[in-house]
């Protein structure tokens, strides 16, 4: 907010042999008043340098600077568990029906489709912190659940849990949209543990 960031004044500029010359001060000050860049860097905090306040323009000079687009790309397509009836091939693929407990119902949301989102502007503000967090995170699991549930957490639940000696899976208990699935599949915003391997399940629809 204005005068938070700039108490800069036309005094700070002038030199200390300067400061009895009453004149030669008021033509700053006045000059200073139409020059003065105090807005501006306000302006510029606000906008653009604070992440947590930058507007869209902001934003994307911040997508620049670390490498991240607001445009993603999104595949729908998952594996599902069906029912006894259906016939299950000795072999199965993806759109195959698999065993109970081990795959979500087959949802329409989940056909073989893909394609390109742009993310709004407080989905985006998470991913850039989400991916800055790969800089400073000691990649534990109560530190990835927590921000995890940062950038989840307004539509669900999101975790981590640990499934063998080398292997990770994130878990969700809610539908992702297609903006929250292009941020699942970007291999650059959610954090992996070197050598791990890691798996995405939607746990609930």
């Amino acid at each position: 907010m204005a005068g938070d960031y700039s108490d800069l004044t036309f005094q700070d500029t002038i030199l200390r042999q300067y400061g009895d010359a009453e004149s030669l001060q008021k033509m700053i000050e006045l000059e200073w008043q139409s020059i003065s860049i105090n807005a501006f860097i306000d302006d510029f905090y606000e906008k653009i340098w604070n992440i947590n306040t930058a507007n869209s323009y902001g934003l994307d000079i911040w997508g620049k600077i670390i490498d991240l687009s607001r445009v993603m790309p999104y595949k729908l397509e998952g594996v599902f568990f069906g029912f006894k009836e259906a016939e299950v091939p000795m072999t199965t693929t993806t759109t195959d029906p698999q065993p109970w407990s081990t795959y979500p119902f087959y949802s329409k949301k989940y056909g073989n489709n893909e394609g390109t989102v742009v993310l709004s502007d407080d989905l985006y503000r998470k991913a850039l912190m989400m991916k800055a967090f790969h800089n400073i995170t000691d990649m534990t699991i109560p530190s990835i659940n927590s921000s995890l549930m940062s950038l989840f957490g307004s539509s669900g639940n999101a975790w981590v849990s640990r499934e063998g000696a080398n292997a990770i899976a994130y878990r969700f208990d809610f539908t992702p949209s297609t903006q929250e699935l292009a941020l699942i599949q970007n291999s650059s915003i959610l954090p992996v543990p070197p050598g791990a391997l890691v798996s995405y399940i939607v746990e609930a629809y």
